[in-house]
């Protein structure tokens, strides 16, 4: 596709969301995208984030290298920023107040990952009544090594998602019953 006279620019570090947004984004020929990771050289990474109108940025602190969290200093360095979109809970990486001031945009897109949220908080509970926490601490302990192994050679069988699963309508009463107790 040729790229169109007034081509917006964009960029994310590190990852997306969810891949339909790339998708979307390409079949876009007014958009160029581009991706920026917590190691790419300054030399690199500047000219891209200068020339950018829109920052999609993730929420959490600990997966994007503090020198792309959007304050006052970077906000600065991106004279054609006009929106930061942040995705997951809350927007931690973005000083709100500098980008207002500026007169940049903030919005967040939350609720992508709901139902693996809401699926690891069941499992969590389930895990607390069941033989299975042994493993999930097991695999939990092996997971925070230095050079961590990869779930499946950690965890082996563990399971890593809720969804699909079964469980009777027994275990379901038993489940409401603990919580009940707990409460």
């Amino acid at each position: 596709m040729p790229l169109k006279d007034n081509v917006k620019r964009a960029f994310y570090v590190r990852y997306v969301a969810h891949p339909c947004y790339l998708e979307i984004i390409a079949s876009r020929p007014e958009i160029r995208l581009d991706r920026i990771d917590n190691d790419t050289a300054p030399e690199a990474a500047e000219p891209i984030m200068a020339a950018a109108h829109a920052y999609q940025i993730g929420s959490a602190r600990d997966e994007l290298a503090p020198r792309f969290h959007l304050g006052r200093d970077l906000i600065a360095r991106m004279p054609s920023l006009l929106v930061a979109s942040t995705n997951g809970a809350g927007f931690d990486t973005v000083d709100v107040r500098a980008a207002t001031e500026a007169g940049v945009l903030v919005v967040n897109q939350f609720g992508g990952n709901a139902e693996a949220v809401a699926s690891h908080v069941l499992a969590m509970l389930l895990a607390l009544k069941s033989a299975s926490s042994r493993r999930i601490t097991r695999c939990a302990r092996g997971a925070s090594a230095t050079a961590p192994p990869s779930w499946a050679a950690t965890c082996g069988d563990a399971p890593s998602a809720l969804s699909g699963s079964a469980m009777s309508a027994g275990g379901w009463l038993r489940f409401a019953a603990a919580c009940w107790a707990w409460s």
